[in-house]
């Protein structure tokens, strides 16, 4: 019975993974239709005009102040974008 006890006991106590579980938090969001798949990577213009967003199959440049897409660039499989310095 002191085995078995002290199996459930093992069973019912929270690991230590679970106790470091972190809260994420939203701080700031971008909402722009347009892709058709999840954004896997944003980048801001130095000059904080432009925002160039990549997804699966396309990269899209937009227009902070007006919120449009400005031009449509095909691509495969997206992971990173930037804007080159000078931009």
């Amino acid at each position: 019975e002191d085995e078995a006890e002290a199996g459930e006991d093992a069973a019912t106590k929270p690991s230590k993974k679970r106790q470091r579980e972190v809260e994420l938090k939203r701080t700031r969001a971008i909402e722009l239709q347009g892709h058709r798949n999840d954004i896997r990577s944003l980048a801001i213009s130095s000059d904080n005009t432009l925002v160039l967003t990549a997804a699966s199959g396309a990269a899209k440049l937009w227009n902070v102040s007006t919120r449009s897409c400005i031009r449509t660039f095909p691509s495969g499989y997206s992971l990173c974008c930037a804007f080159v310095p000078g931009d």
